[in-house]
């Protein structure tokens, strides 16, 4: 029997939602900085919606509910990174007090308590609760869902079973990993019908089934008309196509080891989802998740489990190279932190007879003198510590890093943020790498315009009539050199993640050229002197010949359709003496010639070719014949001097050859 709900513990409710929505709209337009890729495509994707007054039925791995939800949101709260997050952090808040109501029902009025206080706080839920991203809507639907089913069990009415519908279809429009959570939801109800020999009434079933086909017939319909898009996804992640061990078998045994071990020993490593291999559950909730799994008592422990397992197994059937992954197996994070409330009730029951000899006890509520509410004071002391410790580890470390503040298309978000403060009144350059793309366009809106710098393309061909800022990635210093060169006055500025280690390199340079110094560039001496031919073959005249400084790309900006072909030739001269090496890597078909001489040939970038070189402090003859016939391109040649390090084939120890 469910108790009375008191109006402390509405009150406490009320102040853990509050809590939670706090924790999850505090600087949401800035924390974390950059917007990544996947939130900037819905934010464009909800923009035009709001601009043609259509929704689409699916559009980028996401349905129109929640490109309806982004839309609205940017209409009437903000249309910025806040309004476009709000929605995240709407569902993020909003489960807290359904993980009470389902808390409550299950395990009673504090265990209720416990486990909306332990959602509240928790790293992992808040993390996606503060990005625009599907996934934390799984927590929410799936705690709607599981409350729906309840209220439905003890009465079976229309609006439960409209409830459940509505909160089934919302579901399984969303992130894929609910449908998993659905099935272990609904192998728990059939275990049960079985049990008792009596199959649930038909009238609740037939009304919760219509109303979630009514809330998934868009997606039902995309899906029928467009089933290789719809499905794409999936294939794409799925351990049967995308994984790095040939044997399906030990892949499969891998990733469970992993995501089994997200909780206490490794958890997720991309920076988007987590502290880089840090467990997903903080070290006091992984305890009590123990715990629960111990004194939580086999009536409610069985039905967590077997959740957690469903949640799990969105992950762990997914690409192994990303195992453990925390966003396929969100659906597990409320199983767990139910598990962890369980573990947490049982100490708290647990501990006012602690040490007391059983003669001496009086009652359920312990001997006398000990206050009336000393369990639950303990539990909030632990709960407190807890969540304390959570989100100062996501406020203070985690978003600051440089292995998080850099992943979420930071150097792009930054130039995207100056371009909408510029307001048209600066150019804009960029290197490839920091090339202006979604995230850029949806921060700068309709002032994301600039031109596209190709390696070494200095001079710079923007305006000259008003001052230019060049954007160039942290790495890519022989560009940085290279600008200097012809721009010798440019004013330099560098990026660092907030918490970035002395000596940390930057993630990003701005350089600012005024008109005068876009009026008088220097000419930049030595490079390669490159080659394009258009047809893939090197015959004929080349449709683009110019002076290169490096032999160091990733290939972003192709300047032909593929497959075309380019020759880099160049005059080494370095007064070096010895032993050293040639090497090469590419994504497509690259060889290295020295003085006529074939010496090294490569295609694959992750197994660099080298051979041994005798150094004389002459000059040779290098060139560099490169294919480009695949996706994701690039072509890396250095040389290794005598009892040196790697060095990239660059200017001043290449020039042009005279001929």
């Amino acid at each position: 029997m469910v108790r009375p709900v008191r109006r402390i513990e509405v009150a406490l409710a009320v102040a853990l939602t509050v809590l939670a929505g706090a924790l999850r709209f505090r600087h949401l337009e800035s924390i974390p900085y950059g917007l990544w890729f996947d939130e900037a495509v819905i934010g464009l994707q909800a923009r035009e919606a709001l601009a043609t007054s259509r929704l689409p039925l699916f559009a980028h791995h996401v349905s129109g509910l929640l490109v309806g939800l982004y839309a609205l949101s940017l209409k009437i709260l903000s249309n910025d990174v806040f309004g476009l997050r709000a929605v995240s952090a709407l569902f993020g808040t909003l489960a807290v007090p359904l993980a009470w109501l389902v808390g409550r029902r299950l395990a009673g009025p504090r265990a209720g308590l416990l486990f909306a206080a332990l959602l509240a706080t928790s790293r992992w839920h808040l993390n996606f609760s503060r990005i625009a991203m599907t996934g934390v809507d799984v927590t929410f639907f799936s705690l709607a869902l599981v409350y729906a089913l309840l209220r439905l069990e003890e009465t079976p009415r229309a609006r439960w079973a409209v409830a459940a519908g509505l909160a089934l279809g919302g579901g399984l429009s969303c992130y894929a990993a609910f449908r998993l959570i659905a099935f272990g939801l609904f192998a728990l109800i059939a275990a049960r019908a079985i049990s008792a020999k009596r199959l649930p009434p038909w009238r609740p079933v037939l009304v919760t089934a219509g109303t979630a086909l009514l809330v998934l017939a868009p997606v039902l319909v995309f899906a029928a008309r467009e089933p290789a898009t719809y499905f794409g996804r999936l294939s794409e992640v799925s351990l049967l196509e995308a994984r790095q061990e040939p044997d399906l078998g030990k892949a499969l045994v891998s990733n469970v080891r992993y995501h089994l071990g997200m909780f206490h020993v490794e958890g997720d490593w991309n920076g988007r989802h987590n502290v880089p291999g840090e467990p997903m559950l903080g070290r006091i909730a992984g305890a009590l998740l123990l715990a629960g799994l111990v004194l939580g008592g086999r009536r409610r422990v069985v039905p967590a489990v077997v959740l957690l397992g469903a949640g799990l197994l969105a992950g762990i059937l997914t690409a192994d190279w990303e195992a453990p992954q925390a966003l396929r197996s969100i659906g597990a994070l409320a199983p767990a932190l139910f598990l962890a409330a369980l573990g947490l009730d049982a100490l708290a029951a647990r501990l006012p007879l602690a040490g007391i000899p059983k003669g001496s006890r009086s009652g359920p509520t312990g001997p006398p003198g000990i206050p009336k509410g000393f369990q639950s004071s303990c539990a909030a002391i632990v709960l407190l510590v807890s969540g304390t410790l959570e989100v100062r580890t996501y406020f203070t470390r985690q978003v600051r890093i440089p292995e998080v503040f850099e992943k979420f298309s930071t150097a792009e978000s930054a130039v995207g943020r100056e371009m909408r403060e510029a307001r048209g009144l600066v150019g804009f350059v960029t290197s490839p790498l920091v090339a202006p793309g979604e995230s850029a366009r949806f921060l700068a809106g309709d002032l994301a315009e600039a031109d596209l710098l190709d390696p070494g393309a200095f001079p710079v061909s923007g305006p000259r009539d008003r001052p230019v800022k060049v954007y160039l990635d942290g790495s890519e210093r022989a560009e940085r050199e290279r600008l200097f060169a012809v721009y010798p006055n440019a004013r330099l500025f560098a990026y660092s993640a907030p918490a970035a280690e002395p000596g940390d390199p930057p993630f990003l340079y701005r350089a600012d050229l005024s008109p005068r110094d876009l009026a008088s560039p220097r000419e930049a001496p030595g490079g390669f002197r490159a080659r394009y031919f258009a047809s893939g073959r090197f015959e004929g005249s080349p449709a683009v010949e110019r002076v290169e400084p490096f032999l160091d790309r990733r290939v972003h900006a192709v300047p032909f359709e593929r497959p075309y072909a380019v020759e880099w030739s160049g005059l080494f001269t370095r007064p070096e003496v010895g032993e050293g090496a040639f090497c090469l890597a590419a994504r497509g078909h690259a060889t290295l010639h020295v003085d006529g001489q074939g010496l090294v040939s490569a295609r694959t970038p992750g197994d660099p070719a080298c051979a041994p070189f005798a150094f004389d402090g002459k000059p040779h003859r290098l060139v560099v014949r490169f294919v480009d016939d695949d996706r994701y391109s690039r072509i890396h040649a250095w040389w290794i001097p005598p009892g040196g390090r790697r060095t990239v084939l660059a200017a001043p120890g290449v020039v042009p050859p005279a001929d």
